[in-house]
């Protein structure tokens, strides 16, 4: 009887400590991304879709900015970029601006960003970050810049 007094004492000791872990983890951690009433980090990357040309965010001040990371080899991208380019295009009269910034580094050439948009054009502009400088700010914690 003793004993299993204490295994049941264990395992709800156990089952408390997992719990409040878990919230810890969940209440302490700062979220990913910037909050509402807080400024983005400003950044200037080449325009991929035109030539000799820069964009900042800084440029979009007062737009309400939707940015987008793709590369040419991303399933879930190659399905999304004309629903954002139909949003961009339907929605920047009103203020709305999609940015689509191409993961250049996670390209396994750079020339397959650009065969990609010739043969998915959108309306939106695209900004390539050629050297990762811009990814390698952004918290995520799946991609990682190759070295």
């Amino acid at each position: 009887m003793k004993i299993r007094k204490w295994l049941t004492v264990a395992a709800v000791a156990i089952a408390a400590v997992v719990s409040l872990s878990i919230i810890y983890e969940n209440v302490s951690s700062p979220p990913v991304g910037v909050n509402q009433g807080m400024q983005a980090p400003d950044f200037t990357l080449e325009r991929g879709d035109v030539e000799g040309e820069k964009m900042s965010l800084k440029d979009q001040e007062g737009q309400f900015v939707i940015l987008n990371l793709w590369a040419s080899w991303c399933e879930p991208c190659i399905e999304e970029l004309p629903l954002l380019s139909d949003m961009h295009t339907s929605y920047k009269d009103d203020g709305v601006v999609v940015l689509a910034v191409n993961m250049t580094t996670y390209e396994r050439q750079i020339d397959n960003a650009f065969e990609f948009l010739d043969e998915h054009p959108v309306e939106m502009p695209i900004l390539m970050d050629y050297d990762g400088d811009f990814l390698a700010t952004i918290p995520f914690k799946h991609y990682r810049r190759r070295t």
